[in-house]
């Protein structure tokens, strides 16, 4: 017995630094994370099924100014522009218009306004906007 007490206490520093490493190990097994997990699910020829494509995190992209220039003129060249036709601006425009021409009746003599109605200087000039 004495044998083993004395072999225990002659390696006591040893014993105590495995001890230590198998502590750290252990705790570092435990403690830290498994691995990072994505917040979505999705699958492939299927539409993004979440609100926002937003990253947790921001970064920077460093160009210069010609590069900058070149991608936004390479955008306007390549770009399909498209509107939405809707008949009742022009409807909408033409009644306001009138509205303002019948306004300055009152200010203007009655002949230069028979001429402006007469030529309709006003209505070519809209609808030739409109019709772009």
């Amino acid at each position: 017995m004495k044998n083993k007490l004395d072999l225990l206490f002659k390696n006591q520093s040893l014993i105590y630094k495995y001890i230590l490493y198998v502590a750290a190990i252990v705790l570092i097994v435990f403690l830290l994370p498994k691995g990072g997990k994505f917040k979505y699910e999705f699958q492939k020829g299927k539409p993004w099924q979440f609100e926002t494509l937003y990253a947790p995190f921001d970064f920077t992209v460093t160009k210069s100014a010609a590069e900058i220039d070149a991608e936004k003129r390479e955008i306007r060249e390549n770009q399909v522009p498209y509107y939405q036709f809707d008949e009742q601006v022009y409807v909408q425009a033409t009644k306001k218009i009138s509205q303002e021409v019948h306004k300055l009746a009152l200010k203007i003599e009655n002949q230069q306004l028979d001429t402006l109605f007469y030529n309709k200087t006003v209505a070519v000039i809209l609808e030739s906007i409109y019709t772009r």
